[in-house]
């Protein structure tokens, strides 16, 4: 391995950290499921963060779904709404 070159992983995905030609800087970045993302920090522990950063949004991306709305015989009640029942007298 290239000196100034760390090759990681986290939560299953490899990500790259490049030691750049500039002075406080680094390059890195993450493979994943969509493709290549990178990015550049002015410090190693900060490029470490960004790609790990970077692998959490991906994944939470996959972890959001809709939920149906509650059905039951309370669900009104805890949303505010105070529905009278069928036959119910009206005031």
């Amino acid at each position: 391995m290239t000196e100034g070159v760390s090759k990681m992983e986290y939560r299953g995905f490899e990500y790259t950290i490049v030691q750049g030609i500039a002075r406080h800087m680094w390059r890195w970045s993450a493979l994943i499921a969509d493709g290549t993302v990178a990015g550049q920090s002015h410090t190693r522990a900060a490029a470490v963060a960004a790609a790990e950063k970077a692998i959490n949004r991906a994944l939470a991306i996959k972890k959001v779904r809709l939920v149906p709305p509650e059905t039951g015989p309370h669900s009104e009640e805890r949303h505010g709404l105070l529905i009278d029942p069928p036959g119910a007298a009206i005031d």
